[in-house]
């Protein structure tokens, strides 16, 4: 008996020195079918995460839009800070980093690096506090206001960072 090609249920059961297989090129193409159902079966593994994410992230906002105990001023200063202070921060980064030559000068280059400073917090911050279980409710709620936020204020800065590449 051969070795299992990989550690999955589904695939230990298919081995390729068990098939009757005519000649070289039909097992060749039997592990190219397996390995695209093994990436098909990935892909779509992955396409539920962030839908998920989402609907955990909201299912935590059951006791309100102030949630157990968040302040607004502290979701002011979040907002601020990412909203406001961060952008100009980065904003300074990478315009100081391409007048000293560190950075390519390439205007889509810039508006990328730019635009990581403007955009809302990422889902895997969500995921983290999902695994360690602390904090949800007051990230969903966060994650609400400053989501609510960005529409707003990512208009206002890719404004200003294609006035500033152009």
């Amino acid at each position: 008996m051969s070795k299992p090609l990989l550690h999955i249920p589904l695939l230990n059961s298919v081995s390729l020195d068990d098939m009757p297989a005519s000649s070289k090129t039909n097992r060749i193409t039997l592990s190219i079918y397996i390995y695209i159902y093994i990436y098909i079966f990935v892909f779509a593994c992955s396409n539920g995460t962030i839908p998920s994410l989402i609907l955990i992230t909201g299912g935590n906002l059951t006791k309100g839009l102030h949630g157990p105990g968040v302040k607004s001023t502290l979701i002011l200063g979040v907002a601020v800070v990412r909203y406001i202070a961060l952008p100009l921060f980065g904003a300074a980064i990478v315009k100081g980093a391409i007048h000293l030559g560190l950075v390519h000068p390439d205007p889509l280059y810039q508006f990328i690096l730019l635009l990581q400073h403007a955009v809302p917090p990422a889902m895997n911050i969500a995921s983290m506090i999902q695994m360690f279980e602390a904090g949800e409710g007051e990230l969903s709620v966060i994650f609400l206001w400053t989501y609510a936020v960005a529409s707003v204020a990512l208009t206002l800065w890719l404004t200003l960072f294609l006035w500033l590449v152009s």
